[in-house]
């Protein structure tokens, strides 16, 4: 998970401000990943670093985190500047020392999760089809716009493209209340 404009944030910003707003942001995504049995893994700058023991769970959190980002500048941000995030998902093995995955530094497992994070539309999130194919509905229940990543397809979920087949769906607004008499 990475802020949008991050440097710029911070120039334009308050240092306790900004201070105070990244921690929150960390314990926010931190906060948001617990609830699906996510892990810290490593924070640099504003990335934050999570794992999951399934994709799903991984989708189901960055959604959320996305989901939250409103609440979150209304609340909790105390710089001037409304923070969008971008989220990047992959799946794959890793050596540990013992059971702490936080002891894994170099893998490439987290390079490609790194690139893909890079190439999330602003808001949404970005996942490798290794990753989509643990989703119910694999690739396509995330949406139709797809990219390429150091060979690896991934999928991309933006809360437009979300919000439009919701509308779709409908096809109609529903009823006003009824007036008060």
């Amino acid at each position: 998970v990475d802020v949008v404009g991050s440097t710029r944030i911070k120039a334009a910003t308050d240092p306790l401000a900004s201070e105070y707003t990244f921690g929150e942001y960390t314990k926010f995504v931190v906060a948001s990943g617990k609830q699906f049995e996510g892990k810290l893994h490593s924070t640099a700058g504003d990335g934050i670093m999570l794992t999951f023991e399934h994709p799903r769970q991984a989708f189901k959190a960055a959604r959320r985190i996305q989901g939250g980002m409103i609440e979150f500048n209304s609340f909790r941000n105390k710089t001037d500047h409304p923070f969008e995030v971008r989220c990047g998902i992959h799946t794959g093995a890793v050596m540990t020392s013992g059971q702490d995955v936080r002891s894994v530094e170099f893998s490439h497992v987290i390079d490609v999760t790194s690139h893909v994070q890079r190439i999330a539309p602003i808001g949404g999130i970005a996942i490798t089809d290794d990753a989509a194919v643990f989703l119910p509905g694999g690739g396509k229940s995330v949406g139709d716009d797809t990219a390429e990543v150091h060979g690896e397809k991934v999928f991309l979920w933006s809360p437009t493209l979300a919000t439009a087949d919701l509308r779709a769906a409908i096809q109609q607004p529903p009823p006003l209340p009824p007036a008060a008499p």
